[in-house]
């Protein structure tokens, strides 16, 4: 049974069942098929389990969704779930876009498990037969909710939260994990309920975690008491197989006391994070090493936008500009980047491209998604841009906004006075061929 609500237009939105399992299904596929950054889909979505369809319960799961949203948007796992914070920004009820009930399989399954308990067992005498729904049952609902995402990033700015892109850094963890006394490094083929929980908390907190296939190729290379020690050296050589844009050691294991106990290194180009955390249980010390993770890789790539406030203005210089959708696709990329406040083209000449890049971020961090989206590659050679009367030279300048795509390629033979370029200009060259390793999932993703 399934109820669809809507608001607004469009389809409402159902999010994937399986987005973990097609991190896992990634290695399991494509081997050591290199990992390239990721583009998060369904990031101003989530889903929360619910009791009922009455309206009381829709309305505080609308609030549990929209915290859940706020983490994945900007990393801020602590920050969130601070107390009180959360309810600075309720209620959810007036941002929700889409919503949509839906069975939950966990209940399902629960009830499966327990119908079949008592046909083995039998009710024991006056038992009441509806009282095993009532033992540690998952809700039997899900409640879909997708919610705007303009309105929750003014919400986000105007509360003083960073907000992290689409695009993310993929992360190779590697876990060395003790049991009984035996260590061993996890990898995809390892059925322990740690893969499962690791995955999902990353999709949880919009971090793109794989592991590794931990073959012989990966063992033989690895000395497990290296990784336990949190040296990088082997693992930075056995990592190279995958290419990921950030390599995280793990080292987990119940202690005597019955804590838990984690230990990471996390290695983004060279600069190197640590930290540690204890907890009662597996899955919640794995929560608070996901989160903290999170946090780490957010602080890197996180826009935090101050209200009223401009950023700094550059000029950006591309190159293999050479067709319309070219530059359809580079207006798209730049004004999609975190960074950017605002774009402008200024001139086109001979397959390259000047535009004028406002900036709401850091220039740091505007290098920081150019190095991690892949598009966008620097150009190393010395350049001096200088247009004479002779070159065929469109200014941008010239045309309407409005009409400035639809004109781009049919001004080629307007000329311009000589023009040169300011001294604050970044050289790259664009890459039109380029896709991130989650776009061959989705066709899939979007089944569900």
């Amino acid at each position: 049974m399934s109820l669809h609500f809507q608001r607004k237009n469009g389809m409402a939105p159902s999010l994937s069942k399986y987005s973990a399992l097609i991190l896992l299904f990634g290695f399991i596929f494509f081997g050591s098929m290199p990992v390239n950054a990721v583009q998060i889909n369904k990031l101003y979505s989530a889903s929360v389990p619910i009791a009922s369809q009455q309206k009381q319960d829709r309305l505080q799961a609308f609030d549990q969704a929209l915290s859940i949203v706020l983490v994945k948007a900007s990393g801020q796992f602590n920050e969130i779930t601070g107390p009180g914070f959360i309810n600075t920004l309720l209620p959810a009820e007036p941002i929700v876009q889409t919503f949509s009930y839906r069975e939950n399989p966990a209940y399902q399954k629960f009830i499966q498990s327990q119908s079949s308990l008592e046909g083995d067992k039998g009710l024991e005498k006056n038992e009441d037969p509806n009282a095993i729904e009532s033992i540690n049952s998952p809700l039997p609902y899900l409640l879909d909710v997708s919610f705007a995402q303009s309105i929750v990033e003014k919400k986000m700015t105007d509360h003083g939260l960073p907000i992290w892109g689409r695009v993310r850094p993929s992360v190779l963890v590697w876990v060395a994990y003790e049991q009984k006394g035996e260590r061993s490094i996890v990898g995809t083929s390892d059925t322990s309920a740690l893969v499962e929980q690791l995955l999902l908390l990353g999709e949880q907190r919009g971090v793109p975690l794989y592991l590794p296939v931990a073959d012989l190729q990966d063992v033989s290379g690895i000395e497990i008491d290296d990784l336990w020690g949190l040296f990088p050296e082997s693992v930075e050589q056995a990592s190279k197989r995958y290419n990921a844009d950030a390599v995280v050691m793990m080292r987990v294991y119940e202690s005597e006391n019955g804590l838990w106990s984690g230990n990471w290194s996390l290695n983004l180009k060279q600069t190197f994070e640590v930290g540690a955390q204890y907890s009662s249980s597996l899955p919640k010390l794995l929560e608070v090493l996901v989160s903290d993770l999170a946090e780490k890789l957010s602080s890197h790539y996180a826009v935090s936008k101050i209200p009223g406030e401009e950023g700094g203005v550059f000029n950006l210089e591309v190159d293999q500009v050479n067709t319309f959708a070219d530059y359809s696709d580079i207006q798209r990329y730049l004004t999609s980047l975190p960074p950017v406040a605002a774009m402008k083209m200024n001139w086109v000449l001979s397959g390259r491209a000047g535009y004028q890049i406002t900036l709401v971020g850091s220039k740091n961090q505007f290098f920081e998604h150019v190095d991690l989206g892949g598009r966008l590659k620097k150009d190393l050679r010395i350049r001096s841009l200088q247009t004479t009367e002779s070159e065929e030279v469109l200014d941008l300048g010239m045309l309407n906004d409005e009409n400035q795509d639809e004109q781009a390629l049919q001004y080629q033979d307007i000329t311009i006075e000589q023009k040169i370029f300011a001294g604050d200009t970044e050289y790259y060259i664009w890459s039109s061929g380029n896709s991130l390793l989650l776009d061959k999932f989705q066709n899939l993703d979007k089944e569900y």
